[in-house]
């Protein structure tokens, strides 16, 4: 059978409910609107930090929607009756103290970047469902995120995502994975926070390819993905599972070390490397460019790929 694309999905907001689509555009730094939003604490020594699932109380943000509405973005949460249109933000400046009356510097893992506050109604409006008081902020035209250079090539950028422009998995590993995972554990795809789906290769092979070709993008598979808490949060319940799945499973059969990484793994982080008319479809035919050796990190998984 050949591979092809079986699911399409972004998260307006980082950290947010995913919004499933049956084609999204690709840009350079990860799919259009993808992880386009962000929240970032508003007080205290945390003050710009981002916010995300693994934040203790902010799990419940897996239950904040995203809809398309003509050109805006409409949020709404299962607590309130309400809704937020992008329409509706002030487009007033993040105030920094480094940095008074201009865009405020924000903070995500390593790095540091301005960002576009949203303005008061929607940074009260998430305050008012996280109970904690946040902003919400947009990337700054300008002052691109640059990639891990351990990882990427000079001029690779991204945008909130936690680290690379794309996730892509396979339904055959997570299928294969099955079997492990202890009794009641319901480990769905929605765990893993990905882009791009992927029927129709064998399980893991994935962590074998390099590039790889959806209609005219080419897309180069750079890293293997180290899986953290968020994968523990039922997505559908904004809560943490009762059973430490799928992470106690990963660690027994896919956990891997090497000088440059350690973790658990699951899907390939990707970049975009040739973009031509840069649709994705589910139902595209996924081209296997090119091949090279697994990870060392995964090199003594008790799960891998194994050549034919």
């Amino acid at each position: 059978m050949s591979a092809f694309v079986s699911n399409c999905y972004i998260y307006p907001l980082k950290s947010a409910c995913r919004v499933e689509l049956e084609s999204m555009t690709i840009n350079y730094a990860g799919p259009n609107d993808d992880r386009r939003w962000m929240l970032v604490h508003a007080e205290g020594d945390k003050r710009g930090k981002f916010i995300s699932q693994r934040d203790k109380g902010c799990e419940k943000l897996a239950l904040v929607q995203a809809r398309k509405s003509g050109s805006a973005w409409v949020f709404e949460n299962p607590d309130d009756s309400g809704k937020l249109s992008s329409h509706d933000f002030e487009r007033d400046m993040f105030k920094d103290a480094k940095n008074p009356g201009g865009p405020g510097l924000v903070q995500i893992w390593k790095s540091e970047l301005y960002a576009k506050d949203m303005g008061d109604e929607a940074a009260q409006w998430f305050s008012n469902y996280l109970g904690i008081p946040v902003r919400m902020v947009s990337q700054e035209q300008g002052d691109p995120r640059k990639v891990d250079p351990d990882f990427s090539e000079k001029g690779d950028y991204v945008t909130f995502a936690d680290g690379f422009p794309l996730l892509i998995t396979n339904t055959a590993s997570l299928d294969s994975l099955q079997p492990h995972f202890a009794e009641g554990a319901n480990i769905i795809m929605d765990r893993f926070r990905t882009n791009i789906v992927i029927d129709g290769l064998e399980p893991f092979k994935e962590d074998a390819i390099h590039t790889m070709q959806i209609n005219d993008t080419i897309l180069e598979l750079v890293k293997p993905c180290a899986r953290c808490v968020i994968t523990t949060i039922d997505q559908d319940k904004g809560a943490k599972s009762s059973v430490s799945e799928p992470t106690k499973t990963l660690g027994r059969m896919r956990k891997g070390i090497s000088p440059d990484l350690k973790g658990v793994f699951f899907g390939q982080n990707a970049i975009p490397r040739q973009l031509g008319n840069s649709r994705i479809s589910v139902g595209d035919k996924v081209e296997v460019l090119q091949t090279r050796p697994m990870h060392p990190a995964l090199e003594h998984a008790a799960l891998k790929y194994v050549a034919p």
